[in-house]
Formats: structure tokens, C-alpha cells, sequence
């Protein structure tokens, strides 16, 4: 999967985040399965998703992270649109102010653009170390165990995924 996504975020407090990403490209490759499916092309889609995600502070430096979010997926060629619900959530521990560690479940669910045996789209079971370089960058290191079922599938597949990604923030700057 090769993916571009922008995201904005609003901070309403440290316990509220409503977030909005008006574009994402992702070019997806097919699972590979059977020979035929190595050189497979891949499906492009765009989305648009808006979020909100709420945090419960249960101790000193322990969190529930509950986020609640929308996608519209919009397929290239003749695949039918779909728009898709995703809950995760998950137990934080803030190690410092530079770096935590998570532990959760997101589900995903779609809601229209397909049949009624694939209301279920994926669930992920992850584990992730964040690390904070500086107030505008992060690495994220991490583990997520997929159980998916594609469109063109009556079979759950299950997936182990190891990841890195790094986030660059373009911090608001307040004029003096």
C-alpha cells in the first residue's frame, strides 16, 4: 500500500480532538494469495474522513483513547463507493512527555456501498511506542493483527503487520 493523507486537527482541550481529512490517496495491492495475484494492479481510491476522538484520564499518566470516525471511499473504475464507520479503543500509558505506549482495538464497519454480508470490513488489534522528536515530529513504532474480509471474499483473512511511520505537524503559530 502506498498511501498520501492530510490531516487537520482541532484541539478543543487535552481531553477533545475533532480532526477532518479532506484528502487521502491510497494505491492499494492486492493480498497476495495465488501466483496470478504478484502481478496483479493495484485499486487507487481517494477518501474524505472527519473524526472525533475523546481521552479518559484513569490515573496518573493512564488513558482510555476512545476515537469514533467516518470515511467516504471513492474507487477508481467501476467499484462501487462505500462509506465506513471506525471505532478504536485503547489504553495509553505517558511514559514522559516524549514518549507513551498503546495497547487497543479498532473496528470498521460499512455502512453503504455494499452487500449485507460485508458489513464487516476489518477489525485491528495493535500495539504501538510512540516516540516524540520534537514539538512537530514523531515516530510511531508498531504491531497490528488484521482480520479483514475483502470484497471479492466470503473468508476472513488474518495479517500480521509490523510499522513505522513518522508524522510531520505544522504547528499554529500565535502572532505577538
Amino acid at each position: 500500500m502506498y498511501t498520501f493523507r492530510t490531516w487537520f486537527h482541532y484541539k478543543q482541550n487535552k481531553d477533545v480532538v475533532y480532526a477532518i481529512s479532506p484528502f487521502a490517496y491510497f494505491s492499494n495491492y492486492k493480498i497476495i494469495q495465488k501466483e496470478s495475484d504478484v502481478n496483479a494492479n493495484p485499486s487507487n481510491e481517494l477518501r474524505v474522513s472527519a473524526s472525533l476522538e475523546l481521552q479518559y484520564e484513569l490515573a496518573k499518566k493512564f488513558f482510555i483513547v476512545d476515537r469514533t470516525a467516518i470515511e467516504y471511499r471513492m474507487f477508481e473504475g467501476t467499484a462501487e463507493n462505500v462509506l465506513r464507520l471506525r471505532n478504536r479503543l485503547a489504553a495509553r500509558y505517558d511514559f514522559n512527555a516524549n514518549f507513551n505506549a498503546s495497547v487497543g482495538d479498532e473496528i470498521f464497519i460499512n455502512v453503504t456501498g455494499t452487500d449485507a454480508q460485508h458489513l464487516f470490513d476489518h477489525d485491528r488489534l495493535f500495539a504501538n511506542l510512540s516516540f516524540k522528536l520534537s514539538r512537530s515530529s514523531k515516530f510511531d513504532l508498531g504491531y497490528i493483527y488484521i482480520s479483514r474480509l475483502p470484497k471479492n471474499n466470503v473468508e476472513i483473512i488474518d495479517e500480521s503487520n509490523f510499522y513505522l511511520n513518522y508524522s510531520f505537524t505544522i504547528l499554529k503559530t500565535n502572532p505577538k
